[in-house]
């Protein structure tokens, strides 16, 4: 019987079946190899014996995150849509023989019809992460994609990391709606957020690794809590991880920077490898970033696997990902034309729900990728039972369950609840309902009066099965312009 491809970050290529080396992929962490092109760290065996003869293979780069630097969708890690696909593992010195695999080895999968991965189990990422709960000097930086805040925290963040202090860095502010609140309240509202998590953490920023908003401040905590300690940054699949590292990185790189750190200009260009694709960074990335002693650590994303990500294709998640700033789509009013009774607003195959009970005027605005289409269904209109077959990733979403009912929100509305001060005079923003792993989120609004005091909100949503429905205190506070 064959032997299983095991994952693992120690040096023992007998065992695995691959002629592992005792260097890592700069850009994905993983354990270099040159015998098998369908796994993590394959490089060319002439590539790897020249950088060796030169001592540069620090330098090397592996072909898989060659190609993410390109812009493909080259996956990682064995996610819901990878169950689908063929699951062997064929032996490359016997190749008639093959066999099945279980949930903790690599995974075959034929990618595009001709190309055959293979994937690392988010299991066996997230036990990379088990020495942090251990370590007793490290600070724990961890990052928040701000477009899907509810869903990429990190739940039991203490069974991670132990008693080890935290700062929370929101990431991808540039991509949030042009009406958003500045980044002070920004930054405050991800701290509550935080502490409802039950972190209560040391340092709060809100940062964009693209334009470098927030960069600096966020580099001045990490710096003033550090105490040369090693800093590891961490978060769920796809926040943004690699991505604020180079960022941290080039701004402590920065001579006319106060937090320039000789270390960090010194690791030059070889800096961890980004992309869309959930599952980049396949091991732990030591940088050498700090002079004063310690490691700055990139680390594998943690795959909640309520997260959308997780249950569409790679092609699929690099289409919903936004590639500029969410804009707001209005959606018709459900009082419109003096209705009254419920509505049913369907967000792509993604999210379905139906505002039951509601003041009049009220309004619901969706930010979110372009990919997603909003469908409204009034009294005698047909309301979509499954996702439609035309929407954004029905068919990843039909083949794992469909749609299942989700939560409720039901809250009688005060006026006297609501006394913050705010510029728009028309209509004050009430609750967020959002999915996990959905780039994006939707507001309800009530007219700015009177009028919607003791009067019942009630809310039902239908989900894809596997995903979580968050209601949330508002980020956007403001009504958007109709321009």
């Amino acid at each position: 019987m064959t032997k299983l491809l095991k994952v693992s970050s120690e040096i023992d290529g007998e065992k695995q079946g691959l002629a592992m080396r005792k260097e890592a992929c700069y850009g994905c962490g993983a354990m270099l190899q040159t015998e098998d092109e369908r796994a993590p760290g394959f490089v060319p065996v002439e590539k790897y014996l020249l950088k060796r003869k030169h001592k540069q293979t620090s330098q090397l780069l592996c072909s898989r995150c060659q190609e993410l630097t390109h812009g493909k969708a080259v996956p990682g890690v064995r996610d819901l849509w990878a169950h689908d696909l063929e699951t062997r593992v064929v032996n490359k010195r016997q190749p008639n023989m093959e066999t099945s695999l279980s949930d903790n080895e690599y995974l075959v999968t034929d990618i595009s019809g001709s190309t055959q991965r293979l994937l690392v189990s988010p299991e066996q990422l997230r036990t990379r992460l088990d020495e942090l709960k251990s370590k007793r000097s490290t600070i724990i930086v961890l990052l928040v994609d701000m477009l899907d805040a509810s869903g990429s925290f990190l739940g039991r963040l203490r069974n991670l990391v132990g008693k080890n202090p935290v700062i929370v860095v929101g990431t991808k502010a540039d991509l949030l709606p042009k009406n958003m609140p500045d980044e002070e309240i920004m930054t405050d509202w991800l701290n509550e957020t935080a502490i409802h998590k039950g972190i209560r953490p040391i340092g709060v920023q809100v940062v964009s690794a693209k334009n470098g908003m927030g960069m600096k401040e966020a580099a001045k905590i990490i710096l003033m809590e550090r105490r040369k300690r090693d800093v590891y940054i961490i978060g769920a699949a796809n926040v943004g991880k690699s991505a604020f590292v180079r960022a941290l990185i080039n701004e402590m790189s920065d001579f006319n920077s106060r937090t320039f750190d000789p270390a960090a200009y010194n690791q030059g260009r070889f800096l961890p490898v980004e992309s869309s694709v959930p599952g980049t960074t396949l091991g732990m990335i030591p940088l050498k970033a700090f002079a004063s002693g310690g490691t700055l650590y990139d680390t594998p994303g943690v795959h909640l696997h309520h997260r959308m990500q997780h249950t569409l294709t790679p092609e699929e998640v690099k289409v919903l990902h936004p590639r500029g700033r969410l804009r707001p789509f209005i959606a018709p009013s459900p009082s419109k034309n003096g209705n009254s009774k419920p509505v049913t607003y369907t967000w792509g195959s993604l999210l379905q729900f139906t505002i039951e009970n509601y003041p009049e005027g009220t309004q619901i605005v969706f930010y979110g990728p372009k990919c997603m289409k909003v469908l409204s269904a009034f009294p005698g209109e047909e309301i979509p039972s499954e996702p439609p077959i035309s929407a954004f990733g029905s068919e990843s979403i039909t083949k794992r369950g469909g749609w299942r009912d989700m939560r409720k929100f039901e809250k009688n509305l005060r006026y006297e609840d609501y006394e913050w001060e705010i510029d728009c005079a028309s209509y004050r923003a009430i609750i967020d309902v959002s999915v996990s792993g959905i780039f994006g989120w939707a507001t309800i609004y009530v007219p700015i009066d009177h009028s919607f005091d003791d009067t019942r909100l009630q809310i039902s949503t239908r989900a894809p099965v596997g995903t979580e429905v968050f209601f949330r205190p508002p980020l956007i506070l403001d009504f958007p312009s109709r321009k």
